[in-house]
């Protein structure tokens, strides 16, 4: 279980068709690309609790299985890659 936030490499042409959030992101080792969102991260198998929680920003990272993310925010967008 585990989410590492890195730096976004991403223009904003590159989300013209990201999804909004709210949104959930259940991890399988996907690359995630994120703008203007607040990231909570659980283990999938409890998502009562927070493990971690990110401010609102703009990032990419690895969702490994186990690893549930949620992404909320005013206009934020969320794609998978």
């Amino acid at each position: 279980m585990s989410f590492d936030k890195q730096t976004l490499t991403k223009d904003d042409a590159f989300f013209d068709d990201a999804g909004s959030t709210p949104t959930t992101v259940d991890g399988v080792g996907q690359m995630v690309f994120f703008k203007a969102c607040y990231i909570r991260v659980y283990k999938t198998e409890d998502t009562t609790k927070a493990v971690k929680k990110y401010p609102t920003s703009d990032g990419e990272g690895r969702v490994e299985r186990g690893t549930t993310l949620v992404f909320e925010g005013i206009g934020g967008k969320v794609k998978k890659g």
